[in-house]
């Protein structure tokens, strides 16, 4: 993490060492697995990296979560939930929980699919407000929420009116620090965004 956040430009800055290491971390974390001494590729249940897990992780580097938006991790947490999330990114490590078909597209898949990936801290989330106005940050896109019919405030925190607006989203994952999500509206994330964690940066 503390690579990634001071990297140039162009630079590649998490070393192939540090995502094996990762790898490692994960493996030899994992409550289940561990009790079976290790998953194979197939153990879907074993390999999983529990959210608890990942908290204890961070907080044995002395961070805590500021946000918490995952619970349990059994349900999807909602557009507004990850607009939310993202107004930490200037000063948080953004830690969520998708479903891959976020980043390769396709149909998500509820159970098999998820994936942990980092919002790249040097490209700020953006989402182009209106659907063709100023691309502006998409922690900013709060108070359009509620713009909407008296009759539809029930569900304005579904963001449904928000669902065609463009959106630029870079995430650190599968050993590479700038993946841009091929599903580019916003519309796209409630059924791919299971949640996620604002952690402070490390001092």
């Amino acid at each position: 993490m503390a690579a990634i956040a001071g990297r140039r430009k162009g630079k590649e800055q998490i070393s192939d060492l540090d995502w094996m290491t990762m790898a490692a971390l994960s493996a030899s974390t994992r409550p289940l697995s561990a009790m079976r001494k290790g998953a194979g590729p197939d153990d879907v249940g074993l390999s999983i990296t529990y959210p608890w897990i990942l908290k204890q992780w961070f907080q044995a580097g002395g961070s805590r979560p500021q946000v918490d938006s995952m619970g349990l991790g059994a349900l999807k947490s909602g557009l507004f939930m990850f607009a939310n999330l993202m107004r930490f990114w200037r000063s948080h490590w953004l830690v969520i929980q998708i479903d891959s078909s976020l980043v390769t597209t396709g149909a998500p898949n509820t159970f098999e699919q998820r994936h942990w990936v980092v919002v790249n801290p040097n490209f700020q989330p953006r989402v182009r407000r209106g659907g063709t106005g100023p691309w502006v940050a998409m922690g900013d896109v709060m108070s359009d929420f509620w713009k909407v019919p008296q009759e539809e405030a029930s569900r304005a925190m579904e963001g449904v009116h928000l669902g065609d607006w463009p959106m630029e989203l870079s995430l650190v994952t599968w050993g590479k620090e700038d993946f841009r999500t091929r599903m580019t509206r916003l519309g796209d994330v409630p059924a791919r965004f299971y949640g996620g964690y604002a952690f402070p940066h490390f001092r």
